[in-house]
């Protein structure tokens, strides 16, 4: 069973989601740059090795935080503990 947090703000239990952990247009925008290094350079083709992977991994990095549904606050999850990033 899952430890349930109270939010600071208003008192309510706070429920785990996940969002996104970097900007997923950037990561896209990776492995595009990747593809096309590839298309266009052959000779530079390990420069898209590191660019592709790297690009799927920001794009779809997940982070668990505490939500809170009544005033919509939310908060890092780090284990159990709750960190404040305001």
């Amino acid at each position: 069973m899952e430890k349930q947090i109270r939010c600071t703000l208003c008192g309510t239990d706070m429920k785990t989601m996940q969002l996104d952990k970097y900007n997923k247009p950037h990561g896209f925008a990776l492995m595009a740059i990747g593809v096309v290094i590839v298309a266009a350079i052959p000779a530079e083709a390990l420069l898209s090795l590191v660019l592709v992977p790297f690009g799927l991994v920001v794009a779809f990095s997940k982070k668990e935080v505490w939500s809170c549904p009544a005033c919509f606050s939310i908060t890092e999850r780090i284990g159990n503990k709750q960190k404040y990033g305001w």
